[in-house]
């Protein structure tokens, strides 16, 4: 679960990992693996590609902004990011003032959860109503998917989950640290998105691509007509396949960043 994790990651990492974000501490954890499995078995090689989907694809790009630096050891060659979930701070804003429910409240739910933990500037009694204080504990005692079938979270208003008057700021600032628009690759990356994806929006993946590309990212979008959130991982696999190859052979990545989204 989100927030349990982000918990454990803190204790990893330690205070100082944890007040530099989720998306330093991501980019640590995933170059991590790789020096992990090495030592667990040399012929494993030192070329490698991430690949993520939803958080793992926000995980993945802020990677692919860090891992050069904190792995050095390694050559990271790409790096895919499917449905990466961004511009978390905005849907906050609107969340906090919605009179109408929303299928990602529970997920939002989570990453709020998390960042508390970390962030001991944030009192979330500041920031959740009675009610939504009451229902915390379920976040750690269910995932994402039951919570979001689940009569309170999918049916409640999402103005109902916050206090007010909001003492916000804070958060969205954390939010907006690490947020995906705000790295740099330092790697070819490709984002995938499905058109039919309600829980990353397309709109939103294409501003996430823009503003990696004003950047001066080398980033290539695919959206996949009528995927959904989930079926693109199958979907996508042929042509993210063929994308790693490449990369691993050697090729070069072609960047959509002047084309029109």
């Amino acid at each position: 679960m989100a927030a349990e994790k982000y918990r454990r990651r803190s204790a990893i990492h330690g205070a100082d990992d944890a007040v530099r974000g989720d998306a330093e501490a991501s980019t640590h954890d995933l170059t991590d693996i790789v020096r992990a499995a090495r030592q667990i078995d040399p012929e494993i090689g030192r070329r490698w590609v991430i690949m993520g989907h939803s958080e793992g694809g926000t995980a993945a790009i802020a990677a692919a902004a860090g891992a050069p630096h904190w792995g050095p050891d390694l050559q990271l060659l790409g790096a895919v990011a499917y449905a990466p979930a961004s511009h978390i701070a905005r849907s906050l804003r609107i969340m906090a003032h919605g009179k109408s429910a929303s299928p990602i409240l529970p997920l939002v739910a989570m990453m709020i959860q998390g960042i508390a933990l970390s962030d001991p500037r944030i009192d979330l009694t500041h920031v959740l109503s009675a009610a939504g204080l009451r229902h915390q504990p379920e976040l750690q005692q269910h995932c994402a998917g039951a919570l979001m079938r689940d009569i309170w979270w999918n049916a409640t208003p999402t103005d109902r989950y916050f206090r007010h008057p909001l003492a916000i700021g804070p958060l969205l600032a954390d939010f907006r640290k690490n947020d995906p628009s705000r790295q740099v690759p330092q790697v070819p990356l490709l984002i995938v998105k499905g058109s039919a994806d309600d829980l990353v929006g397309p709109s939103a993946t294409a501003d996430l691509r823009a503003q990696l590309c004003l950047r001066g990212a080398n980033v290539a979008l695919r959206s996949i007509p009528g995927g959904t959130h989930d079926s693109i991982l199958q979907i996508a696999q042929p042509a993210v396949l063929r994308r790693v190859a490449a990369r691993i052979r050697g090729a070069p990545a072609h960047s959509s960043c002047g084309d029109v989204p």
